[in-house]
């Protein structure tokens, strides 16, 4: 019965050791700062392939038992994974089965149009593909499907704001969060005003991407709403040239440099030169303060602004006090050399 103790004895620190062996192998860590970049239909053995060429000594096999043994072979979530060095193989695997995956902030302006957001998303290499965003972007139908009314676009609600987004994230999960954002921030500044009387929501935000659109300084925007309140209230068209310049965006998938004559006589559902009314849709995706601007309107008697080139604007009541201003602070060259809207900045700061 000797001989059996002995070999029951002997197993027992076999066992022993081979635990031992595999609690140190897979507490052991990278030896180095380890980037993981798991994509569509990498599965958990490619992955630890990729990482024993980039590392020297990666316990394969340890790994593989643990993966076997807690199930976590199917586990793995897509997306960019960043370690630093001594970062014990278990804790990259938990890491990797929880979708711990590098974030990145990315802050998108205030009236940041979607061909704009598109771009921005593209240099910061979030999105694969500025083309693909912009056609999700523009779909009416999944717009009207997720909003719960007719639209023709996102445009409008894609919230400005500082995002963590990862480069795992679809178009669609990226857009619907802004979506999210847009939703929460527009009901805390909602509220039923005598200015938004019988005003959809839907208006409500395109009023407040074009005053958005208009007006970089904060503290203008309620007096800028104001102005096409009153315009119509009496019927008279907005004549707001970004409309203008949206309207041709979406025809040419660029940026209108020069806006001229021409384009303001030309009827588009945006063209408010042409339109009697707010442009089809939103222009722009408006902050916080614009919409703000849009329950919150000064009470004015001003039907007309021109820009004093300082990223501020001078208020008329009549068309004829509108000319003059339009010739101090636009036709003059010395009313405008040496002044720019990024001066506002200064003033603000």
């Amino acid at each position: 019965m000797k001989w059996l103790a002995a070999i029951a004895f002997l197993f027992v620190c076999s066992t022993l050791g081979v635990y031992v062996k595999y609690s140190s192998d897979i507490n052991s860590g990278v030896n180095k700062k380890t980037y993981i970049n798991v994509g569509k239909g990498d599965g958990f053995y490619r992955v630890l392939q990729n990482l024993s060429r980039e590392q020297s000594g990666v316990p394969v096999k340890s790994l593989r038992f643990y993966l076997k043994s807690k199930g976590f072979e199917k586990s793995l979530k897509m997306g960019e994974y960043e370690f630093e060095a001594g970062t014990p193989y278990v804790s990259i695997i938990k890491d990797l089965v929880s979708g711990k995956v590098i974030s990145y902030k990315v802050t998108v302006p205030e009236g940041y149009n979607l061909f704009e957001i598109a771009s921005l998303f593209k240099a910061k290499k979030i999105i694969n593909s500025r083309e693909d965003f912009v056609k999700y972007a523009l779909n009416g139908q999944k717009a009207s499907q997720i909003l719960g009314y007719k639209v023709e676009s996102f445009e409008g609600y894609l919230f400005p704001a500082t995002y963590d987004l990862t480069k795992s994230m679809s178009i669609k999960n990226i857009i619907e969060l802004m979506v999210q954002t847009f939703q929460r921030e527009f009901d805390k500044v909602s509220q039923p005003t005598k200015a938004v009387e019988g005003m959809t929501k839907h208006d409500l935000v395109t009023l407040a991407s074009v005053v958005e659109k208009e007006t970089g300084a904060a503290h203008e925007r309620p007096r800028i709403a104001s102005v096409f309140f009153n315009r119509l209230r009496k019927r008279m068209k907005l004549q707001s040239d970004p409309t203008t310049i949206y309207g041709e965006w979406l025809i040419s998938g660029e940026r209108l440099k020069n806006i001229r004559t021409k384009h303001l006589k030309k009827s588009t559902p945006y063209n408010t030169y042409t339109v009697r009314a707010l442009p089809l849709g939103p222009i722009s995706n408006p902050g916080s303060h614009a919409l703000k601007s849009i329950f919150n309107p000064d009470t004015s008697p001003y039907l007309y602004f021109v820009s004093k080139n300082d990223g501020t604007h001078y208020f008329s009541k009549s068309y004829k006090e509108h000319q003059r201003a339009v010739r101090d602070y636009q036709l003059k060259r010395s009313a405008r050399k040496g002044k720019s809207w990024r001066d506002l900045k200064k003033t603000v700061n």
